[in-house]
């Protein structure tokens, strides 16, 4: 019986290319994982942004969402606080935003606020996607 890679060659190749995407994501170093992280995560939250600064209907899950990243996002830098470059005053940001989302779900009538706090979440997208523009046309940085 002939090796499988002589049967199906694109089979193989197809998924030698998928493994070495992966491989490379989980190699990279723990700031560029955060930053890629933050670069899938952050368009989505932004599209939800803009749906409730038309919508009231999308206050309530911006609101959800939006606290639950700034959880995650804080229990990654706890844990692994190399991923950024201040990450006490990341934790507190994320502290500060996570207690003004939780005021906005106890009291419904500021929901309305939650989407103008959350376009800052925007800025960060656009600096973590320029700091990788750049590390593509020079050579790789760390934050260290």
């Amino acid at each position: 019986r002939p090796p499988r890679s002589t049967l199906f060659p694109y089979t193989t190749l197809f998924r030698s290319q998928g493994a070495g995407w992966l491989s490379a994501l989980t190699e990279a170093p723990g700031w560029a994982q955060h930053d890629y992280a933050n670069l899938v995560v952050l368009p989505l939250l932004s599209g939800l942004t803009f749906a409730a600064l038309r919508t009231e209907r999308a206050h309530l899950p911006l609101a959800t969402l939006l606290l639950a990243y700034m959880a995650l996002d804080a229990l990654w830098m706890v844990v692994q606080p190399s991923v950024v470059k201040a990450p006490a005053v990341l934790l507190w940001h994320h502290a500060v935003a996570a207690g003004l989302i939780l005021h906005a779900l106890v009291h419904p009538p500021h929901r309305r606020y939650v989407p103008w706090m959350s376009v800052v979440e925007l800025n960060t997208f656009f600096l973590v996607l320029r700091r990788h523009q750049r590390d593509v046309t020079s050579k790789p940085r760390s934050l260290a």
